[in-house]
Order: structure tokens, then sequence, then C-alpha cells
């Protein structure tokens, strides 16, 4: 019995050791990402603070929050006075991101926001377009007026 318990607290202390390890390489972006989540660099997971952000590192987080759905974020990136009207280097702006994907509460922050809803990305896709496959969105959307590409 002394042996058992011996190995699941091993066990149990390598799991939370694990667990911190990751999260802490998620949370720097460093070479554990490779790069892959630059929008979580230099953000506090406690208190959510982003910590001295350039404006151009502040738009490339509003479009990784935008693509993920972070509504949390998005919401205060644009307090912050993250450009809504960035893009990406597919000439995709936060918007057709959002819409892309599926997520209204970002879709309805960003056009409260004053973001272009015919906005179009360089193939010509409008976000109207590019939320076919999701009715919410793209119901919401032809209720603001936005128009096929």
């Amino acid at each position: 019995l002394f042996k058992i318990t011996v190995v699941l607290l091993a066990i149990t202390l390598l799991t939370f050791f694990c667990v911190i390890c990751v999260g802490a390489a998620f949370l720097g972006g460093t070479v554990a990402t490779g790069g892959i989540i630059p929008s979580l660099r230099g953000y506090s997971a406690i208190s959510g603070d982003r910590g001295g952000e350039t404006s151009s590192e502040r738009d490339e987080s509003l479009l990784d929050a935008a693509r993920s759905g972070n509504d949390n974020l998005v919401e205060k990136l644009l307090r912050e006075n993250a450009n809504m009207n960035v893009r990406d280097e597919t000439g995709f702006q936060p918007l057709h991101l959002a819409s892309a994907r599926g997520h209204l509460g970002v879709v309805r922050q960003l056009i409260k926001a004053g973001a272009n809803i015919d906005a179009e990305t360089s193939a010509g896709d409008t976000p109207l377009s590019l939320s076919a496959e999701h009715v919410e969105v793209e119901q919401f959307l032809r209720s603001v007026g936005a128009r096929e590409r």
C-alpha cells in the first residue's frame, strides 16, 4: 500500500510539473510554441495585462483574438484603440476572420465599434460571403445591411 501511494504521488507531481511547464511555454510564446501564438507574448494570465504593447502588436493581437473568438480580449483591445481594420497577410480584417469562423459575439463587437461590414479581402470576399456556413452570423450581417460580394 505504501509503494502504491508513493508511485501515485510521484505521478501526480510529475503531471503537475508538466502542466506548469506547458502553461509557461504557451504563455511565453517562445521556443516551445515556435511563434505560433504571438498574441499571447507579454500577456499576464492573472491580470490580463499585455504590458506595453505597441500599436502594431495590439493590431496583430486583435487579428488573433478575432480569429479565435476571444470576446473579452477583442473588447479590451478595441478599448485600447487597436485598429479594427488591420489586415493580415491574406487581406483579412478581424471582421472577416470572426465571420468566417462563426464568432457572433466578436462580429457584433467589431461592427458596434465601426468596422467596415463590406470590406473585401485580397480575393474579394466580404464578411457576409465568408459567413455562409454560420447561419447566425450570416443573418446578423444581413440585418445590419451587409452586402454580397
